[in-house]
């Protein structure tokens, strides 16, 4: 592999941390400079202004292709999941505190409000008829009861199954090279990423995910803001980079085909797959720069080199 030697010279805070195989570092105490000696592919590629979707090619290592990762090669078809279905446990998760209410009056009838809304979205178009608006009330309000004697506990599962039917997200990451990532969701190194343009719609949306110690709080007067609730996650899960487009409802999207900038194939992808992923895209359409995560010699790190 060819290889250009650079050599720069940047304060700590500035000095680069992605894209880069160090080979070697100095630091100089009294100028405060870390001299970093950088050895970089020529044929690396930039991912500037992408964000990524990790995948597998096939069910299994023999198996049928992954018809939900060829509809996203082929027809930019993403899809927006419950929460419920994502990896983490805690995820969509908050802590319900009923503390700060002085009325437990005004408390039943705020969630009971809440816990109305909820049960009406579940009727048929039209919604309930009035009688049936009134049972609900009624179920509502005796809900609430059990849910205050239970410090909030099942109201922490009311809100979760809110959610779970009210929300879909589609989670992305803003690096293509992290070692972790291609092992838990591109099949151990065999499977593909996806680069998208992350101006496009609706990625211009996209959010980054905030990492916290402890889950966040909310009273219920915060309810109705729920960026903590599908933008935080525990500190544990940092690694991943995220990103997260959070839309009403779950299914499918497509995105323009243009939006798709970058096919990269795992380290350890058979060429038959490759050749397979590749015959996804039509002639008659944007075609995407490909690239191979490639291993870096006595390192840890992965690299992409782009392919043709």
């Amino acid at each position: 592999m060819a290889i250009d030697n650079r050599v720069w010279v940047y304060p700590p805070r500035y000095a680069p941390t992605h894209g880069t195989t160090l080979a070697a570092r100095a630091i100089n105490p009294i100028l405060g400079l870390r001299i970093t000696l950088i050895a970089m592919p020529k044929n690396s590629i930039s991912t500037r202004g992408l964000l990524f979707k990790y995948r597998a090619i096939r069910h299994g290592p023999t198996g049928p292709i992954n018809t939900f990762t060829r509809d996203i090669a082929k027809d930019g078809a993403i899809y927006f999941a419950a929460p419920s279905t994502l990896n983490d446990p805690h995820d969509c998760r908050i802590c319900i505190s009923l503390s700060g209410e002085e009325d437990s009056f005004a408390r039943k009838l705020a969630l009971a409000s809440r816990l109305v809304d909820h049960y009406a979205e579940s009727f048929a178009p039209g919604g309930p008829t009035f009688g049936q608006f009134g049972e609900l009330t009624i179920q509502a309000i005796n809900k609430t009861t059990e849910l205050l004697d239970s410090q909030g506990y099942l109201l922490d599962e009311h809100v979760k199954r809110m959610v779970d039917k009210r929300f879909g997200v589609l989670s992305l990451s803003a690096t293509a090279t992290h070692p972790t990532l291609w092992s838990h969701y591109a099949s151990s190194h065999t499977g593909v990423c996806f680069g998208f343009d992350k101006t496009a719609h609706p990625l211009l949306h996209a959010r980054k995910v905030r990492y916290a110690r402890t889950m966040p709080v909310l009273s219920l007067a915060d309810l109705e803001n729920t960026d903590d609730l599908v933008l935080t996650k525990g500190s544990s899960w940092r690694y991943e980079k995220e990103w997260r487009v959070v839309k009403r409802g779950q299914g499918i999207v497509r995105l323009d085909p243009s939006a798709l900038r970058l096919v990269v194939f795992g380290c350890e992808c058979p060429v038959e797959d490759a050749i397979e992923v590749r015959s996804w895209f039509p002639e008659n359409r944007p075609a995407p720069r490909f690239a191979r995560a490639s291993k870096v010699p006595a390192s840890f790190q992965l690299t992409l080199e782009a392919i043709t």
